[in-house]
C-alpha cells in the first residue's frame, strides 16, 4: 500500500494498495477531513476484488465459483475523539458469479447492490494487533435502495491480561432486520478462529452467531529483529447458521476448537494452527490477516 498524508491543510490522506491471497484486491480511498479539527470528514473509496468461494454440503466440496466485485461507497463521518468514528454513507456493489467447478445446472450470473449505509466503530486496544489489554465495538447497517431489505451486524471484543497470559474474547450477530438477505449478501462462518475445524466460509446463511474465548501464552518476542509477541493459543469457539444455502444439515450451535501459533510480521498478523470441530473435520492452515 502506498499512503500518502497532510495532502491539504485540513490533513487528508491518500490510500491506495493492493492484496493478494484468497481474497485478491485493488484499492483507494481518500480521507478529506472538513475543518482543521478533523470532527467531520467525507471519504469515498473505491475496489475491485477477486475471490474464490466454495459452497460445501455434508462437509464436502461440491463447487466452487470465482466472485468478482466492484464496489463504490461514499461516506461521511465524525471523529468521536479518540474512540472512534461514526458514518453515514452510500454503498455500489456489482458482483459476478462464474462456476469454476461443479454441476453445470448450478446458478451464476450478476448482480448489483446498492443502498444505505450506517456504522460505528469504538475501539481501545492497546494494540492493532495481538492485544493485551482494551475493548472494541462495530455495528453497522446496510439498507438496500428499493426497501428489499435491511441488514444488522455487531460485533463486540476485549483483551485482558493475566500473568504470562492474554485472555480474548469476541462475540458477534448479524442478518436480515427485515425480510430475508439474498444469497449475494449473506453471511459467513468457518475459517481460522471463526470455528476453525470447518473450511473458510464453508457455512453461508441469512443470519449467523458466532463467540469464542482464546487464552494465549506469551512465550517472548519474535527472533531477527521483528517486533511483536510470539503467542501460543488454545481457542473455543461456537457458531450457528440459520436460514442456511449451504451445509442445510448442520442445524443448531456448532463447537469449535483451536490450538495455534500467532505473531505480527512484517506482512502482518499471521497464525499457524490446527482446528477441530465434533460435527466438521480437522484443518491445519497458515493465515496471514485478521480473522
Amino acid at each position: 500500500a502506498y499512503r500518502r498524508t497532510c495532502v491539504d491543510r485540513s490533513g487528508g490522506e491518500w490510500l491506495t494498495g493492493a492484496q493478494i491471497g484468497q481474497k485478491s484486491m485493488l484499492f483507494t480511498q481518500f480521507y478529506q477531513p472538513l475543518e482543521p479539527k478533523q470532527r467531520f470528514f467525507v471519504e469515498p473509496s473505491l475496489s475491485y476484488s477477486r475471490e474464490q468461494l466454495g459452497l460445501f454440503q455434508e462437509n464436502d466440496r461440491i463447487a466452487q465459483y470465482r466472485i468478482n466485485e466492484g464496489r463504490f461507497a461514499f461516506d461521511l463521518g465524525t471523529n468521536l475523539q479518540t474512540l472512534g468514528q461514526a458514518r453515514l454513507g452510500w454503498l455500489y456493489r456489482d458482483i459476478n458469479g462464474r462456476l469454476d467447478t461443479g454441476a453445470s445446472g448450478l446458478p451464476e450470473g450478476d448482480q448489483a447492490l446498492r443502498g444505505w449505509t450506517a456504522s460505528l466503530e469504538l475501539e481501545q486496544f492497546d494494540r492493532l494487533f495481538f492485544p493485551t489489554r482494551g475493548w472494541g465495538v462495530r455495528a453497522d447497517v446496510f439498507g438496500e435502495q428499493h426497501g428489499d431489505y435491511t441488514k444488522g451486524q455487531l460485533q463486540l471484543v476485549g483483551a485482558q491480561p493475566l500473568p504470562g497470559f492474554v485472555i480474548q474474547e469476541r462475540v458477534r450477530a448479524g442478518g436480515a432486520l427485515n425480510k430475508a438477505l439474498p444469497f449475494a449478501d449473506a453471511l459467513f462462518l468457518g475459517g481460522p478462529l471463526n470455528l476453525s475445524g470447518f473450511a473458510p466460509g464453508q457455512l453461508i446463511g441469512g443470519e449467523a452467531y458466532f463467540g469464542s474465548l482464546r487464552l494465549e501464552r506469551i512465550l517472548g518476542q519474535m527472533p531477527l529483529g521483528m517486533t511483536g509477541d510470539l503467542r501460543l493459543g488454545l481457542s473455543a469457539e461456537v457458531g450457528k447458521m440459520n436460514r442456511r444455502y449451504t451445509e442445510t444439515d448442520l442445524g443448531g450451535w456448532l463447537p469449535s476448537f483451536s490450538l495455534y501459533f500467532g505473531s505480527n510480521l512484517p506482512l502482518g498478523p499471521a497464525y499457524l494452527g490446527y482446528g477441530y470441530a465434533p460435527q466438521g473435520s480437522s484443518t491445519i492452515y497458515l493465515f496471514v490477516g485478521t480473522p
